[in-house]
């Protein structure tokens, strides 16, 4: 399944990668705090590496993105100041093993895109200098321009919480629609900034922020490459209220009717809100 999904490059109706859903699939969601679950998923990709993981990158990005999810687990979400002294033991220890599976297999696991995908998560939850991280970035785009989460995963690195700001995020965008505009036009700027929203919370198109005009571009552009998708109209609506373009937001939610994704509006609350103030 893996070999098709990288061979095809398929995405799901909204223009994402099915390959990164694929490697999400190896490991449980980092809500699940049972030990034993975890383990038996480690012995499960163990033995595949075993059978499969001298000619598959598959195993070999699987377990390592495995490593990094229970390093993330045993870490917890919060800030750094709420990680226990044995929540850093485990993340450190996740992350490291993880590195060790990426780098000792990269002759054969490098293949795969998500592979630098991965060890970007691994770079982010370790601290590389921005030099060393740059030089991952570009390995990556350099190998496959398309896969959106080397771009969603360097908007991260750059937030405030990690080893940037709102400048360096604004910068990054910038360089990576000049670099990609003749293929992508401003689909870039609108996933990116999609991505990194919370960086910029209701200050998002205020002046000297994100351009209301270039990512209406970019959203319209998503529509007509992925005409089947809820999930990017939806969003578009739901960026269309918060920049405050009801004429916008009134055809988009006209689209939309009874097809609502609440995970794109973050609650249902906002989308009742933004139907609101569109009809008033």
């Amino acid at each position: 399944m893996a070999d098709e999904l990288r061979q095809h490059k398929s995405r799901f109706s909204d223009g994402r990668w099915k390959l990164t859903a694929f490697y999400d699939g190896m490991h449980p969601d980092t809500a699940v705090q049972q030990a034993e679950e975890w383990k038996r998923y480690e012995l499960q990709l163990r033995r595949w590496i075993e059978s499969d993981g001298s000619t598959s990158p598959t195993p070999h990005v699987a377990l390592a993105s495995y490593y990094v999810g229970r390093a993330w687990r045993d870490r917890g979400s919060g800030y750094t100041r709420s990680v226990t002294p044995e929540g850093w033991r485990g993340f450190a220890q996740g992350l490291a093993l993880a590195e060790a599976e990426l780098k000792g297999s990269a002759s054969v696991s490098q293949r795969c895109p998500h592979w630098f995908n991965v060890m970007q998560t691994v770079a982010l939850g370790q601290g590389w200098p921005e030099p060393d991280y740059e030089k991952l970035f570009e390995s990556a785009v350099a190998r496959e321009p398309s896969y959106y989460f080397y771009y969603f995963s360097k908007a991260n690195f750059y937030k405030s919480r990690w080893y940037g700001d709102r400048e360096k995020i604004k910068r990054f965008v910038d360089d990576a629609v000049a670099r990609t505009y003749k293929v992508e036009g401003y689909t870039l700027y609108s996933r990116i900034y999609w991505s990194a929203s919370r960086e910029f919370g209701g200050e998002m198109f205020a002046p000297g922020n994100v351009d209301w005009v270039k990512m209406k571009l970019g959203f319209e552009f998503m529509n007509k490459e992925y005409p089947n998708s809820t999930w990017n109209l939806n969003a578009f609506a739901y960026f269309s209220c918060l920049a405050g373009d009801k004429a916008t937001a009134q055809r988009l939610l006209r689209e939309i009717g009874n097809d609502i994704a609440v995970g794109a509006w973050s609650s249902g609350q906002v989308y009742a809100d933004c139907l609101r103030w569109s009809t008033s």
